[in-house]
């Protein structure tokens, strides 16, 4: 979808392996791992609909509903957009949830806990890419 609306994905395998070692560490430390996969039904009937938030700030639906050809091919339950990246495949112990972004009271509360969390992870991933790069040199 990024690509489809001209992001550069270049350094994209990049952060699929910083991602994959932090799962890997936090596993390793008996962590819980939690994915939040997002999507719609093909019909777009749980996104709210024209009235909703999410159809005039979600990117994959903005695109759908500007270019007809990408109806139900963007975040779409069982598309490509849905699926989560084959490096990053969930293990059997991980949590997999599946929230209704507009109707499921839980989404709104992983979204607000995910924007709260966000700063968070920068700050470990630049910890973690700094303690790599002191092992390179050591």
């Amino acid at each position: 979808m990024l690509d489809i609306a001209g992001a550069d994905l270049s350094g994209a395998q990049g952060v699929v392996n910083v991602i994959s070692q932090v799962l890997t560490a936090a596993r390793q430390a008996g962590m819980p791992v939690v994915y939040l996969q997002m999507g719609y039904k093909a019909d777009l009937s749980d996104s709210g609909g024209p009235e909703s938030p999410n159809w005039h700030k979600e990117l994959g639906i903005r695109l759908m509903n500007c270019r007809p050809e990408l109806k139900g091919k963007l975040v779409t339950e069982g598309t490509w957009d849905f699926a989560i990246v084959d490096e990053l495949t969930p293990e059997p112990m991980d949590i997999v949830i599946v929230p209704k972004r507009n109707l499921d009271p839980l989404a709104l509360s992983l979204s607000a806990v995910a924007a709260e969390l966000t700063p968070l992870f920068a700050r470990i991933k630049g910890e973690f890419e700094r303690c790599q790069g002191s092992r390179r040199h050591t």
